[in-house]
């Protein structure tokens, strides 16, 4: 699991009792039906060259929600790692925190399940939800 404090991403194994499913950001995890990723907040997948702003309106639907993915409108959920493939890119958006965030798949391993991402965080400092 990945979640993000204040000097950046930090990457816990669920086995080291970090906390619970609903507190993270990006998710790859083993499940009955294979291993999945989970974009926390909303997250979709999008395209194209992405700033906060798009990545802000594209969870929040105001420019149309992006692509579908897997689940109701496009939101990411229990999404099959095997989908995947490098250059594909997830943005989330916590309306609480006013947090905006692009993750970019550098790399998968579809055998071993292992990836490489770039995590780019943004505050909206505008936002008003």
């Amino acid at each position: 699991m990945v979640d993000f404090d204040g000097r950046g991403p930090v990457v816990h194994n669920h086995a080291d009792s970090w906390g619970m499913m609903g507190h993270h950001d990006l998710d790859i995890h083993s499940c009955p039906d294979g291993v999945t990723l989970t974009i926390a907040w909303g997250g979709r997948k999008v395209t194209g060259k992405v700033g906060m702003r798009a990545c802000e309106q594209a969870v929040s639907g105001v420019n149309g929600a992006g692509p579908g993915v897997n689940g109701v409108e496009g939101i990411v959920n229990e999404m099959p790692i095997s989908s995947i493939r490098p250059g594909d890119q997830f943005c989330e958006f916590n309306g609480a925190s006013a947090t905006v965030r692009l993750f970019r798949l550098l790399s998968v391993n579809h055998s071993t399940s292992e990836t490489t991402w770039t995590a780019t965080t943004w505050s909206d400092l505008g936002y008003s939800g």
